[in-house]
């Protein structure tokens, strides 16, 4: 009881997350020597397919300097910008693209928040609810491949990494699908506008502007789908195209991509602090058989696979709201793979459903991360972007049930593309 008391009040005076979990991660192991901690941490990292973390987050910030951001944005608005409210359908679908290059929700919604919330101010849409748009558009990113969350799934479980990337891309697509129903309802509610139909130049030039950002994802998940590339590979080659993109648009210089390097190192160390920390708790919670006696517990008490997987819901959507979701991540899945395998749940499915609760932790209360990016970007309070943010929220919780109790959501396509 000692290491949760430690947790909790930790937690709530506001420690850093890698931290709160190394301290408790300390006291968890008793009289133990230390040293077994620092070995579980070192363990942790050595790890061959967690060199894509580093790649992804340096291919995505690659991508935002040399100017991918408004490429899409240009793009997407030459399909949407027509019907009413087509910007915020635009940012959802430039969402969409984005994450298909990020890997990260925080990376979609800073990105797109810089761009698309002063443009939406400017087009008379209230500033909490572009802010809370592009945070809930910005949550596609630790969904649809690549994903980082997803990468730290398949390495802790040994699940098909790629596999989980085409599990992604269905729960990604209906999320943003249904993100744009709700903005759509919006617009014509509050009567926001629409842009008129552009010139075959300005069709022209941003088709032209959007085909080399729009190749990158393709040779990713083409590369990935057929084999040619592991996951680590496809990183590798996707940095390499970014970097010649940045040389083709003529915007390399060296003390720009220099920083970009270093923003991309520090990104890189602050998620592998956490993931080096988080194992550091998980040892001693399986060591003590923590999983296995939770999912006997559970078992015994509960007898409906369906209400035993309602509460996973709930127990998951709660540790997201107050942990980052690659430490929550890294603590639950030990616990509840072992729960998983006794209710026959695919492990594609588990990771997805582990996921997606944990993304949703980043736009609601109390924390709300994303939230409060973009809090800051639209000048508006914290609790006007909470409110405006409902509808969403409600959308990616029907899409949760989706994954949770309708397998085919998640395992249909990877089946179909051989995996």
């Amino acid at each position: 009881m000692i290491p949760f008391g430690i947790f909790i009040v930790t937690l709530i005076i506001g420690v850093p997350t890698f931290i709160v979990i190394g301290i408790t991660a300390f006291a968890a192991i008793g009289r133990l020597p230390h040293s077994v901690l620092i070995d579980q941490m070192t363990a942790a990292l050595n790890n061959f397919p967690l060199i894509a973390l580093p790649l992804f987050l340096l291919m995505g910030n690659l991508m935002t300097y040399g100017g991918i951001t408004r490429s899409l944005v240009s793009f997407t608005n030459l399909f949407l910008g027509r019907i009413r409210g087509g910007l915020s359908l635009g940012a959802i679908g430039s969402a969409t693209f984005f994450s298909t290059i990020s890997g990260s929700a925080a990376a979609d919604t800073s990105a797109l928040g810089a761009v698309l919330i002063p443009a939406m101010k400017e087009d008379g849409y209230h500033p909490g609810y572009a802010g809370a748009l592009i945070a809930a558009a910005g949550t596609l990113g630790s969904i649809i491949p690549p994903s980082i969350l997803l990468v730290l799934y398949g390495v802790q479980t040994g699940t098909s990494i790629r596999g989980l990337f085409m599990a992604g891309v269905v729960p990604g697509i209906t999320a943003a699908l249904g993100m744009m129903g709700v903005a759509l309802w919006t617009a014509f509610r509050r009567n926001y506008p629409k842009y008129p139909s552009p010139t075959a130049h300005e069709a022209v030039k941003a088709t032209v502007g959007a085909i080399p950002v729009l190749l990158l994802p393709l040779i990713i998940l083409v590369g990935i789908i057929s084999g040619f590339f592991t996951i680590t590979e496809s990183a590798g080659v996707a940095v390499l195209y970014a970097l010649l993109l940045i040389v083709a648009k003529g915007r390399f210089k060296f003390e720009a991509i220099a920083n970009i390097f270093m923003k991309s190192g520090i990104e890189t160390a602050a998620v592998t602090i956490v993931i080096a920390a988080s194992a550091a708790l998980a040892w001693p919670l399986t060591r003590s058989q923590v999983p296995l006696h939770a999912a006997n517990f559970i078992l015994e008490h509960l007898s409906n696979p369906v209400l035993i997987l309602f509460v996973v819901n709930l127990l998951l959507l709660f540790l997201g709201m107050f942990l980052a979701p690659a430490a929550a991540l890294i603590i639950v899945t030990p616990l509840l793979t072992p729960l998983g395998a006794a209710l026959d749940v695919d492990p594609l499915q588990l990771g997805l459903m582990i996921v997606f609760n944990l993304n949703l932790g980043l736009i609601v209360p109390p924390i709300g991360e994303s939230l409060f990016i973009t809090a800051r970007i639209a000048g508006t309070s914290y609790v006007t972007q909470v409110k405006e943010c409902l509808p969403f929220v409600a959308v990616n919780l029907i899409v949760l049930m989706l994954v949770t109790y309708w397998p085919p959501m998640t395992t249909a396509f990877p089946a179909l593309v051989g995996y």
